[in-house]
């Protein structure tokens, strides 16, 4: 996803994330996510905010 906001040293200085961003242009997320990275859980938590539980799809990846 293109990242159409200023970014100083790689963030954000805008007051919308690439996340919000892309929550803009989508109804519905499948997230492949670690259970670390906090990028992927922003968007989840994006998601769920912007248009409730059901919006996005959490599938765990990288577990042992």
């Amino acid at each position: 996803f293109p990242v159409t906001i200023p970014l100083v040293f790689g963030v954000c200085i805008g007051l919308v994330s690439r996340d919000e961003e892309m929550a803009v242009v989508a109804n519905k997320a499948i997230v492949l996510w670690d259970g670390e990275s906090t990028g992927s859980k922003n968007m989840i938590d994006i998601m769920k905010k912007r248009y409730g539980a059901d919006s996005v799809y959490v599938k765990r990846v990288g577990t042992k």
